[in-house]
Order: C-alpha cells, then sequence, then structure tokens
C-alpha cells in the first residue's frame, strides 16, 4: 500500500507540476484479485520543454517492473498517458 500512496502522490505532484491547469487530467485506481491497475492521463503545459519520465517516475517504473508488473507511458502531441499494474502478492 505504500508503493501505491507514494506513486499517487508523485502523480498528482507532477500533475501540478507539468499539466495544463486549463485543461483536463484524470487518475483513476482500480483493482481486481491479480493486480492494481492505475492510469493517468492529462494535457501537458504548452512551456513545458520537458521530456520523458522525471527520476521520481522513473524510480516507480524500476519499483513495478522489478516486482513483476507493467510501467508504460505514452506521449502524442500534448497528450500523456500512464498505465501501470501492480501485481497483488496474496501470500502478503
Amino acid at each position: 500500500m505504500r508503493l501505491l500512496a507514494g506513486l499517487l502522490a508523485k502523480l498528482y505532484a507532477s500533475i501540478a507540476k507539468h499539466a495544463d491547469p486549463g485543461e483536463w487530467h484524470a487518475i483513476c485506481v482500480t483493482f481486481d484479485t491479480d493486480a492494481i491497475r492505475i492510469s493517468a492521463s492529462d494535457t501537458i503545459t504548452s512551456d513545458d520543454t520537458r521530456l520523458g519520465l522525471g527520476s521520481g517516475l522513473d524510480r516507480y517504473r524500476t519499483i513495478i517492473e522489478t516486482g513483476g508488473g507493467t510501467f508504460q507511458t505514452h506521449t502524442e502531441q500534448a497528450h500523456w498517458q500512464l498505465d501501470v499494474s501492480i501485481p497483488i502478492d496474496g501470500d502478503r
């Protein structure tokens, strides 16, 4: 749960820093017996010249992928999308 809470806090901070405040942004968290899934989307502010992941999200990518999850980002024009799947270990 600390991983999920930390990732969500980082996503909200990234939206505040990089998303266009006049446009839409969304974070969706769903889960089932196998995984927790997080999707985030926003419209990048026109004066944001940053490309790729910042070090904070890159850190979460490493942790999630090392644990068997998936972490994918996609940018097209001014729209940014993140899709994450964190496996649920039923033995914990």
